[in-house]
């Protein structure tokens, strides 16, 4: 039985990102471990991305940069604090649809992080 507070959750979610939820469904629970930790991982490298551009705009403002400089750093930043935050919208998805949280040894996550890196940055 679900909880009252995950079901109402759950509503608007599916409301919100019925794709996700439609490419989600019905996957095998090994498929939605591998998913889940796929999208672990990413945003991990979301986050880290759109952390080092927050510091990068600081090092900007602190230096007095030209405002151009410091307007298209700011693009850039909020550009990649977007996705994160999209990303991050999804993500409970995926843990809701494996019903549990996939847990991963460090190594395996340093593999699957090293690949996602490089696709992220091609």
């Amino acid at each position: 039985m679900k909880d009252k507070n995950t079901a109402g959750a759950t509503s608007s979610s599916k409301i919100m990102l019925r794709p996700v939820v439609g490419l989600l469904e019905g996957l095998d629970p090994s498929q939605l471990k591998e998913i889940t930790i796929d999208a672990i991982v990413k945003h991990r490298v979301l986050r880290d991305e759109a952390s080092a551009l927050y510091v990068e705009l600081q090092k900007l403002v602190s230096a007095q940069a030209r405002p151009q400089e410091v307007s298209f750093a700011e693009r850039g930043y909020i550009a990649a604090m977007i996705a994160v935050h999209a990303h991050q919208t999804a993500l409970p998805l995926c843990w809701m649809f494996s019903a549990t949280s996939p847990t991963f040894p460090l190594d395996s996550l340093q593999i699957r992080f090293s690949f996602v890196a490089t696709a992220v940055a091609c």
